[in-house]
This record gives structure tokens, sequence and C-alpha cells, in this order.
């Protein structure tokens, strides 16, 4: 059980972490079989996929 000002506080540090190594590759939906490709070559700690165009 997650005490219940766990989510907040996590919410409070986002702005403080270094998250630009996490987000620094993000394919489209329809590029999924490539962004599946370079998680497999390990060059990036994570990949993302951009289900919804008009969320930047």
């Amino acid at each position: 059980m997650v005490a219940p000002y766990a989510y907040p506080r996590a919410v409070q540090l986002l702005p403080h972490l270094n998250l630009k190594p996490l987000t620094q590759k993000v394919f489209e939906l329809d590029d999924g079989v490539e962004a599946f490709a370079a998680q497999l070559t390990g060059k990036y700690p994570k990949i993302l996929i951009r289900c919804n165009p008009d969320i930047e």
C-alpha cells in the first residue's frame, strides 16, 4: 500500500529531475516498428511512442 501523500510529493519532485535522457527519442504511432527496433539497439534508455499527435 502506498501512503496517500506519496503521489502528490512525486509530482512535486518532477520539475527537479533531469528527465531529458528518458525522453530524447520520441516516435509517432505510425513509426512503431522503427521504435521497437531502436529499443533493441540499446542506444536509448527509453523509447516513447506518441499516440496523440496533438500533444508535444
